[in-house]
């Protein structure tokens, strides 16, 4: 249910430093980072938890700010959020739309590993994923906790 709009990039993301080479799945064919808007309600957590500074981004949402696109990545026929805070944000507030950008797996995300080597999104994405129930809720830490579901 990705809503697509205007292609931002052919071969380089908004993302500093990230998606510097050609998709690896098909030679000399190039795959873009599509930025549009989905159903808050159709993207799954990566984690089992976020913390109570999720406060502040609802505030930011309620006072008309725009957040910059959470990332997506789609694996198992499923659509995940790298940006678990956000995201909880918009469905604390029942938004039915969220900015998003499509990630994929393969690519690099800006951000370097411990021995120097550029991290892949995967390899993001499995750091994060802590959650046990598929993705469906996400517990919001912090005084009086609560979990916050599809």
């Amino acid at each position: 249910k990705l809503v697509e709009i205007p292609l931002v990039a052919l071969c380089e993301s908004p993302l500093p430093g990230a998606m510097s080479k050609r998709s690896q799945s098909a030679p000399g064919r190039r795959r873009e980072w599509k930025v549009g808007s989905m159903d808050p309600a159709d993207i799954r957590f990566t984690q089992s938890s976020v913390g109570s500074n999720l406060a502040d981004y609802m505030d930011m949402l309620e006072r008309g700010s725009q957040a910059p696109p959470i990332r997506v990545y789609k694996q198992n026929g499923q659509w995940h959020s790298l940006d678990n805070r956000r995201l909880a944000a918009y469905r604390g507030l029942g938004h039915d739309s969220i900015p998003t950008q499509r990630v994929y797996l393969s690519h690099n995300n800006g951000r370097s590993n411990k021995d120097g080597t550029e991290q892949t999104i995967r390899q993001e994405a499995a750091r994060k994923s802590t959650t046990t129930c598929g993705g469906k809720d996400i517990l919001i830490r912090g005084p009086g906790c609560m979990l916050l579901g599809i």
